[in-house]
């Protein structure tokens, strides 16, 4: 079969897309994405991603959706789903961007969307832990729209190309005082004894779902949560160290740049990771 796609709210394929030539998340970036995990057909933790979307929408001047687009986005995803003979998993590409022309101004403020799925093998529990390179050539920078997913997203590409050039499986990025703020793909976190601590969103990382979600967990578990700068060289040899994201879950690091990370016995991030599929399972 094709690759299949929901163009707004209409089934196309991949040779027959409908999509405007130069539209202008292709010319400009003017456009944010969200991924999402679907589990038997559900968006998990689809609030939060439809919140961060919504507030994206808002910070570029794009005109709100309505009860009704939203409800034909649902259409849509459950119509890409019934096409396919999935797993239980598949990964959303949802992407949503300003219609019309213009140049760096646009000519309207109505937007465009698409949704893509692709399937997934297994769920959170399935991914090794990750080897982790420092990129050290661009640096992250807070701004109004870095805690949304916009389509300008060069930074994350040249980091993440940086990574897999090494061997790694995902970047660490920095600020521009050297202090450690996210992965190409992930959020950061690290223990210190048994606080979970995360870089706060004023250095500039994305406001990521399964961020949120960890929050959560975390006080649901009753484990104390600082959000904290911190340099490569202060992760202490007993510190567990782990990425999250929506597709991923919690994404235990084995090394940082070679260095490898000391186990624990039992982890934190092994707690999360139980209490997140748990959590999912109420959902569907």
């Amino acid at each position: 079969m094709n690759q299949l796609y929901v163009y707004n709210g209409d089934l196309i394929t991949a040779g027959n897309t409908g999509l405007p030539a130069l539209n202008r998340a292709f010319k400009v970036g003017d456009g944010l994405f969200e991924t999402a995990r679907l589990w038997k057909g559900q968006v998990l933790w689809e609030d939060i991603h439809l919140q961060r979307m919504a507030r994206g929408m808002r910070l570029l001047g794009m005109k709100p959706w309505d009860e009704h687009e939203r409800q034909r986005w649902a259409q849509g995803i459950r119509q890409l789903w019934g096409m396919y003979d999935f797993p239980v998993h598949a990964r959303l590409r949802w992407q949503v961007f300003r219609a019309g022309g213009g140049a760096y101004a646009p000519l309207q403020d109505d937007t465009d969307w698409v949704l893509e799925l692709i399937p997934l093998e297994a769920g959170y529990h399935s991914t090794p832990p990750a080897r982790l390179v420092s990129y050290p050539e661009i640096r992250v920078r807070h701004s109004r729209l870095s805690a949304c997913k916009t389509s300008s997203a060069l930074l994350y590409v040249c980091a993440a190309r940086y990574a897999r050039d090494r061997g790694g499986d995902d970047a660490l990025m920095f600020s521009p005082g050297g202090k450690a703020v996210e992965a190409a793909s992930a959020n950061l976190w690290w223990t210190e004894g048994e606080i979970l601590c995360t870089p706060p969103l004023r250095t500039g990382c994305v406001d990521g779902v399964m961020r949120r979600m960890v929050h959560t967990l975390a006080a649901e578990l009753g484990i104390p949560v600082k959000e904290k700068t911190i340099s490569v060289a202060d992760f202490a040899p007993a510190s567990q160290v782990f990425l999250t994201n929506a597709i991923r879950g919690v994404w235990p690091v084995a090394t940082i740049d070679k260095q490898i990370l000391s186990p624990a016995a039992t982890t934190i991030p092994d707690m999360l990771q139980k209490k997140l599929v748990d959590k999912a399972g109420q959902i569907i």
